[in-house]
């Protein structure tokens, strides 16, 4: 007996399945299925849009970061085969290309550790450049092997530039690769000027970063910083003549 009522519910529950099934089939082909759809359809487009647009977004993200590898990949190897070619030095021989070996926090603040040195001819006072045009210290110890950069935001440091290559203004480190100046109220100054040394040399030493002009005093601060971030220099070009 117990089997038997067994297989008849068993039974009943088969036969209720498949009646609900028919209901829906029925009812998914009535009015009530396209009053369903109506309601859900625009949920849908909106996932499959916002899923479309994700996956758009993260190829285009994709495709930026495999680009900017090789770039760098390709840029490393271009310094790698210039330094073979020229033996470290430029053509013309006034420059010398270094590896940074040590930067803050491993180095005293604003100083960097360099690997070229006496073997390279390297001097203590050579101006130091993060390439082209952009000067960011000079060379304060010679060793055998390597050499010692002192920064030009380095505390305490100070230097004759120009403000924009004509107004004269003495800059002093700060720290941090950030420096300052005093100008009397009034110059114009603007974010983004540079300061370079006067001379045939040249070169950007820093740009302004930002201004404080307090009403009533005569002069106005301008805060500066190094035209490269130290944290990020790789190499450096060495001036063999000052």
């Amino acid at each position: 007996m117990p089997r038997r009522r067994a297989q008849s519910h068993a039974w009943l529950a088969w036969v209720l399945l498949v009646v609900l099934l028919g209901g829906a089939v029925v009812l998914l082909r009535g009015p009530a299925s396209i009053l369903f759809w109506r309601a859900v359809a625009p949920i849908v487009r909106v996932r499959e849009s916002f899923s479309g647009t994700e996956v758009a977004e993260l190829r285009a993200e994709l495709a930026s970061s495999t680009a900017a590898l090789s770039d760098r990949n390709l840029l490393y190897a271009e310094v790698l085969d210039l330094r073979e070619r020229l033996g470290r030095t430029d053509r013309s021989g006034t420059r010398i290309l270094a590896s940074v070996l040590m930067r803050p926090p491993w180095t005293p603040y604003d100083t960097l550790l360099v690997d070229a040195g006496e073997n390279l001819g390297v001097k203590v006072g050579a101006f130091v450049s993060a390439g082209g045009q952009g000067l960011v210290g000079h060379v304060s110890e010679v060793y055998g092997n390597t050499a010692r950069v002192e920064l030009f935001s380095a505390p305490g440091a100070s230097y004759q530039a120009l403000l924009r290559g004509t107004v004269p203004i003495a800059v002093e480190g700060l720290g941090g690769g950030s420096l300052q100046t005093l100008v009397p109220a009034g110059t114009q100054v603007a974010v983004g000027d540079t300061i370079s040394f006067p001379g045939l040399l040249g070169g950007i030493v820093a740009l302004v970063s930002a201004t404080e002009a307090k009403e009533g005093e005569s002069f106005t601060v301008i805060y500066m910083t190094l035209p490269v971030n130290p944290q990020e220099l790789r190499y450096v070009e060495i001036l063999k003549e000052n």
